[in-house]
């Protein structure tokens, strides 16, 4: 139990630092946060990603599917193992870009309200 603590206290946090902040008060920061993470550009950035995951693992296992039963002398075991592992695998693409893409459309958002607001920064 003792060793379980003592690893959970020595665990390392993901920190994300953004240099358009750097020079900015903490209130001001978690301000401009708050405002560009509930913009209307990254409710349509996630709603936009959540598409790709469902429409994108469909098709890429569809396909998977149909190549793997044209060329695998139509075993339907095999066919269906290939297009769940390329089902998981572009889920899994997409678990990875998602966090990229808003990254970079907080970057861009942040840099804009930077610009539009700089006399409260």
């Amino acid at each position: 139990m003792t060793d379980d603590q003592a690893a959970l206290t020595r665990m390392q946090t993901i920190t994300i630092s953004f240099p358009e902040l750097e020079q900015l008060p903490q209130e001001r920061c978690e301000e401009v946060l708050r405002r560009c993470m509930a913009g209307p550009e990254m409710r349509q950035l996630r709603a936009r990603w959540s598409r790709y995951s469902a429409f994108g693992g469909a098709a890429v296992g569809c396909a998977i599917a149909i190549i793997a039963y044209l060329i695998l002398h139509r075993s339907t075991t095999t066919t269906f193992i290939a297009a769940a592992i390329g089902v998981v695998v572009s889920h899994a693409v997409v678990m990875v870009l998602k966090p990229v893409a808003e990254f970079r459309l907080l970057r861009q958002l942040l840099r804009q309200e930077l610009l539009e607001h700089p006399a409260s920064g």
